[in-house]
């Protein structure tokens, strides 16, 4: 009956071929201060998730799943926290776009990952149900790296780094 994607480039050839489609977007907003959009939430601030359904098809299709998740680390183990799921219908012919709007409050500071999960009640492929984007609360770490080298193998023998010769990195942070 139907199918959705991420991208449509990406459906199998089986699938593209099908009168119908499915396919998923996800972005965000976050709150504007004085005129620009900060980078990310703080703890405990409420930004908007919204998810785009796009359905293109010859019939109506009705009782479609959408749940979004928060995943962040909790110890050492992701775990996933329904934040909240609907359904959806397009009852037109030919499709569309529905857009599913849900405020989202993080719990913690850090890493979460936010997901989108499109379920449709017919026979789809399920190799790209599902969106997802990272965003950090709170402040961003301040990372440094150092890549360091080691000349392990000297192919030529001529002391240099040149092709042909077999290096070791380090990185560390």
């Amino acid at each position: 009956m139907g199918n959705w994607w991420l991208s449509p480039q990406l459906c199998p050839k089986e699938w593209c071929l099908s009168t119908h489609s499915l396919y998923l977007t996800l972005s965000f907003t976050l709150p504007t201060i004085i005129g620009h959009t900060q980078l990310n939430p703080e703890r405990a601030e409420t930004i908007t998730v919204y998810a785009y359904v796009h359905y293109w098809g010859s019939e109506p299709v009705s009782d479609i799943s959408v749940t979004i998740n928060d995943i962040f680390p909790v110890g050492s183990v992701l775990k996933t926290y329904s934040v909240a799921t609907t359904s959806i219908s397009y009852s037109e012919v030919g499709g569309g776009t529905r857009v599913v709007a849900v405020p989202w409050t993080n719990s913690q500071a850090g890493a979460h990952i936010i997901q989108v999960v499109v379920e449709a009640p017919f026979e789809q492929f399920v190799g790209n149900d599902k969106a997802t984007r990272a965003i950090f609360v709170g402040s961003m770490p301040a990372l440094s790296l150092d890549k360091t080298y080691v000349l392990q193998t000297d192919a030529d023998s001529d002391g240099l780094v040149s092709p042909g010769d077999t290096l070791r990195y380090t990185v560390t942070y």
